[in-house]
C-alpha cells in the first residue's frame, strides 16, 4: 500500500494521497481535518466533493462557508449542489443567503432550485428576527 501512496502523491499532491489513504484503510471521514476537507471540495471525484460537503455541514465548520458558496457557483453534480446547500444551512450562514437565492431562481435542476427556495427563506427568518440584529444559529 506504501507503494501505491507514494504514486498517488506524485501524481495528485498530497491533500488527495491523505484522503485516498483514509478510504483505503477504511478510516472514518471524522478523522480528517476541517481544512483537508475544504480542499477536497475541489476534487474531481463527485463521492468526495459530497461527502467533505457533507461532514463540513455536519460540524458547523464556520470556515468552510466561503469554500462552499464558491463551490456551489462552479458545482455540476445536482445532488452535491444539494448537499452543499444543506451544509450551509447547518453551518447557520446568513452570508450564503443572496447565493441560495440566485440559485433559487437560476439554477437548471427544479429539485435543486426548489431547496435553495426553502432553505433561503429558513435561514432568512432564522437570521433576521424582529427585534433583533443578526442571530447566529449557534
Amino acid at each position: 500500500m506504501l507503494q501505491v501512496a507514494q504514486k498517488m502523491r506524485r501524481m495528485v499532491g498530497i491533500g488527495i494521497v491523505a484522503t485516498f489513504i483514509l478510504g483505503v484503510c477504511a478510516l472514518s471521514y471524522g478523522d480528517a481535518k476541517d481544512a483537508d476537507l475544504i480542499k477536497v471540495l475541489g476534487n474531481e471525484n463527485r463521492g468526495w466533493r459530497y461527502s467533505s460537503a457533507q461532514i463540513l455541514g455536519n460540524r458547523g465548520v464556520k470556515e468552510a462557508v466561503g469554500p462552499l458558496i464558491d463551490r456551489l457557483k462552479v458545482e455540476k453534480d445536482p445532488s452535491v449542489r444539494i448537499v452543499i446547500v444543506q451544509a450551509l444551512h447547518k453551518i447557520g450562514a446568513p452570508q450564503a443567503i443572496e447565493a441560495l437565492k440566485e440559485m433559487a431562481n437560476t439554477d437548471t435542476n427544479p429539485t435543486v432550485r426548489h431547496i435553495a427556495a426553502i432553505i433561503a427563506l429558513d435561514m432568512e427568518k432564522l437570521a433576521f428576527q424582529p427585534g433583533d440584529e443578526q442571530t447566529d444559529r449557534r
